[in-house]
């Protein structure tokens, strides 16, 4: 906690990663480990819901059109504002292409693949690397040329990084490699361009978020921390919880208890992780500073709970601009605007496939931000202000939601008969920044 600190977070947000979900043949029971950790998060067991939810990769097990279906209706039942998917090497089949991504873009959508979400004062940069053991291949060029301009074009933003696969070791390299039988545990690039990259913008990247070795781990290098979780499939089951404050972010590791039953039932003679504790009895994987296996899988105290603070450009910049045009031939779906004919501003950003919402948004300032589904014009507002929740794909347009505070909030207007709502028009405190809105459908970037 630092000295002094206002004690009233922006918001909160929840990262969960390696799911594992599997729709049939489910060994290890990923369905049920996901239930517990959805009583978790929507009973506000452990904290106040999340205004977003992180999800960083291998949400399902294979890369199929069965598991991806699976795993989009679980996330649409987290009580949430948004959820922030990112995609893992489960996710996407990089040996079977393009037929090993048409499960994820059909369930998930092109525009949730490297892209970018501005959230009070932070924009949180989701870069897919699925490949990560494919150093120079066209996609990882694609990705680190997308990732270089939104680092450049954002450069005043402070920055939340999340990707699957960890940039940088997050145990001992040399028992790492041994204990995680997969060559990905980090991004497999002798140059480490990415990591270079980041600290080339060390003054505004806060943190990397990462899942993938299936290991909870904390490590600061240079400025930036570098955060990872097990996730709930594998022990210690932890999921990990942010909390934003101007001037700092608290974080803590919290297992899924109810999850770990499930992996004690597979335990044998380590704790259930599946992977680094397979052979527990003849290899108790430590390091200098994870002196004994629990450690190594769960982290110590200091890894589990810490404060992060935020200074200079790390500072939230809340009346920063939303306007951000996504570069040409990149799929990002960026905040941007629209002129509508009678002269008022709507602020979109949802995926064009609809299968994803991603919210809630607002201006500069605190005003409230109306927001549009791609291809449809009307918005609603519940006049008593109901509580309501980001969870369903889209199928009777969005609305825009009263909160108590009087901010308005995206929300989706699901199986909600249109009669509950009563028709709005668009903020007239947009007005009066309608000239430099009406040019975001221009290429230029803003700043």
């Amino acid at each position: 906690m630092v000295s002094g600190a206002p004690c009233k977070p922006l918001f909160r947000a929840v990262q969960i990663n390696d799911l594992h979900l599997q729709a049939s043949d489910d060994p290890h029971y990923s369905r049920e480990k996901f239930e517990a950790l959805l009583r978790v998060i929507n009973e506000e067991r452990h904290a106040p819901r999340p205004d977003l939810v992180l999800s960083l990769g291998d949400v399902v097990h294979g890369a199929n059109l069965e598991d991806n279906a699976l795993a989009a209706q679980a996330l649409l039942r987290l009580k949430t504002r948004g959820v922030l998917p990112t995609a893992g090497n489960h996710d996407i089949d990089t040996d079977n292409l393009p037929q090993g991504k048409a499960g994820y873009l059909r369930h998930f959508g092109a525009d949730l693949i490297d892209y970018t979400f501005f959230y009070r004062g932070i924009l949180f940069v989701s870069v897919s690397n699925p490949d990560a053991d494919r150093p120079g291949a066209e996609g990882v060029e694609r990705r680190h040329a997308w990732l270089a301009a939104t680092l450049e074009r954002h450069r005043e933003l402070p920055k939340i990084i999340l990707c699957h696969t960890p940039l940088v070791p997050m145990r001992d390299p040399e028992v790492l490699s041994v204990s995680f039988p997969i060559e990905t545990w980090k991004v497999l690039d002798e140059q480490r361009r990415m990591e270079r990259l980041l600290a080339e913008h060390a003054e505004t990247v806060v943190a990397v978020l990462s899942g993938h070795i299936h290991l909870t781990a904390h490590r600061p290098i240079d400025g930036i921390h570098y955060i990872t979780t097990s996730g709930p499939y594998s022990w210690p089951c932890d999921a990990a919880w942010f909390t934003f404050y101007p001037d700092r972010i608290e974080v803590e590791a919290r297992a899924i208890d109810e999850a770990v039953p499930y992996c004690k039932q597979q335990a044998g003679d380590g704790f259930g992780n599946l992977i680094h504790d397979r052979d527990a009895k003849e290899r108790p994987f430590s390091d200098a500073a994870h002196p004994d296996l629990r450690t190594y899988l769960r982290g110590t105290d200091e890894e589990r709970a810490f404060t992060i603070p935020l200074t200079g450009k790390k500072r939230p910049r809340p009346e920063a601009s939303l306007v951000a045009k996504k570069p040409n031939g990149f799929p990002a779906p960026d905040t941007r605007t629209r002129a509508n004919p009678d002269g008022s501003v709507t602020i979109i950003n949802l995926a064009p496939s609809g299968r994803m919402a991603l919210a809630p948004l607002s201006t500069g300032g605190g005003e409230p931000a109306y927001v549009l589904d791609e291809g449809r014009s009307e918005l609603y507002l519940d006049p008593d202000g109901n509580e309501a929740w980001t969870g369903q794909e889209v199928e009777q347009g969005v609305a825009v939601w009263l909160e108590p505070d009087q901010s308005r909030t995206l929300r989706l207007a699901g199986e909600a008969p249109k009669a509950d709502f009563r028709r709005v028009s668009t903020a007239p405190a947009l007005e009066r920044d309608k000239a430099s809105h009406q040019s975001a459908n221009s290429d230029t970037p803003a700043n």
